[in-house]
């Protein structure tokens, strides 16, 4: 980072830090205040703060007030992030009691909640069962008991027989899914990690990569591969579209150039390819997943579509998931990438500076304290680019990772 003044990422962190209020909208790891426990317990990691631990139990305590009311049930918003808080401090320690003392009755728990969401044809990460998938995967990892583990993976097991249910057939070797507009009635397929087919790639991967239903998920796995094959294409610049609306007789992709982002496009696409052929060790998919992703680093700026500086749809999700890229690559352009938009977060942070804000389309400019679209999440990946030895934890909640760490 020798051209990068490291008193502007400083500086960007006090302001931001200085910014943060107790205005959260719901309870969950990405948007509310489990997110904002998180922020003060990484950065009491980072700097040794006793203030920030302080912080950091507040939020928590609101969070776990949350579990009494048990009216959100998201990874995002609810209380499945708020389990996937409690999973995360246990594991590290700050929870005396064991996983399966805390989670004892979380297997039957998740099990209402996947037959909630699949009766509704729910699979979404951030809203629906992969989400609870994602904490179940997670308790399995780290369980050192076999008879839990095995409550946790009857669960795990029946998410993939829903996946494999809500399947659409588009050929003999072609499977997708259909979602729908977060905001609208919409259907067709998306292409985000946030809502759609890459989530589903990266969460099937890791429970492959676990051992678990592995001859299925290898069906599951090759028909999107080759699904997603069948639809790359060149859309204005971009190898795949936000989304495909689906019509009675038409598939219409989005126009334009698909956003640079995590939330939607090729960065996604890209990296849950890189993932899965990484895991089943074929290198045509892992060269695929690299030229795509290789691609996104050579795009012109004005087709990006890069407004604001945090992780869902901004610059600092692409820091992330460049850095996440060289990591396991050592590709360099990676590292430039991650580089550039560094410096770009700074740039443009000093333009709006006091009151960072991001952009939600028709509903203009707002001011959050969140992981997804605020300054939690902004500040937890500043707080990564001045610690190298530093374990970033949203790699994991963003669904860049396989391996576990």
């Amino acid at each position: 980072m020798e051209d990068i003044n490291l008193n502007d990422i400083n500086r960007l962190i006090r302001i931001c830090e200085k910014e943060i209020t107790d205005d959260a909208i719901d309870y969950g790891i990405f948007t509310g205040y489990s997110g904002l426990s998180l922020l003060f317990y990484e950065k009491h990691r980072c700097f040794g703060c006793q203030d920030d631990f302080v912080k950091f139990e507040y939020y928590l305590d609101k969070s776990l007030d949350s579990l009494k009311e048990d009216q959100l049930l998201s990874l995002c918003s609810g209380t499945i992030g708020v389990y996937y808080l409690i999973f995360y401090l246990t594991k590290n320690n700050y929870f005396e009691e064991s996983i399966e003392v805390s989670f004892s009755e979380f297997p039957e728990y998740a099990d209402e909640l996947i037959t909630y969401y699949y009766q509704n044809k729910n699979f979404d990460y951030l809203h629906g069962f992969l989400g609870v998938l994602f904490l179940c995967i997670e308790l399995y990892s780290f369980s050192t008991q076999k008879s839990y583990k095995k409550r946790i993976e009857r669960c795990i097991k029946k998410v993939i027989n829903c996946l494999k249910s809500l399947s659409v057939e588009i050929s003999s070797d072609q499977i997708a899914w259909i979602s729908k507009g977060l905001h609208s009635k919409v259907e067709g397929y998306s292409f985000g990690f946030a809502h759609g087919i890459p989530s589903i790639i990266s969460l099937l991967t890791k429970v492959y990569y676990l051992g678990i239903e592995k001859d299925l998920i290898e069906v599951l796995l090759s028909k999107t591969y080759n699904f997603i094959k069948s639809i790359k294409g060149d859309y204005e610049g971009s190898n795949f579209p936000n989304f495909i609306i689906l019509t009675e007789t038409e598939k219409i992709p989005t126009a334009g150039c698909s956003r640079l982002a995590w939330c939607y496009g090729d960065i996604g696409v890209g990296i849950s390819l890189l993932n899965y052929g990484l895991v089943i060790k074929d290198e045509s998919i892992v060269n695929e997943a690299n030229q795509i992703l290789l691609q996104t680093t050579r795009r012109d700026y004005s087709k990006t579509g890069i407004v604001d500086v945090f992780l869902c749809h901004g610059t600092s999700g692409l820091i992330m998931m460049y850095n996440y890229l060289f990591k396991i690559t050592g590709i360099e352009h990676y590292k430039k990438s991650s580089h550039f938009w560094l410096k770009d977060t700074i740039s443009k942070s000093q333009q709006q500076i006091p009151n960072l804000k991001t952009w939600l389309g028709s509903e203009g400019w707002i001011e959050q304290n969140s992981i997804l679209e605020g300054k939690a999440g902004l500040l937890i990946q500043l707080y990564s680019t001045l610690n190298d030895n530093y374990n970033n934890p949203l790699e994991k909640l963003f669904l860049l990772n396989y391996y576990e760490n």
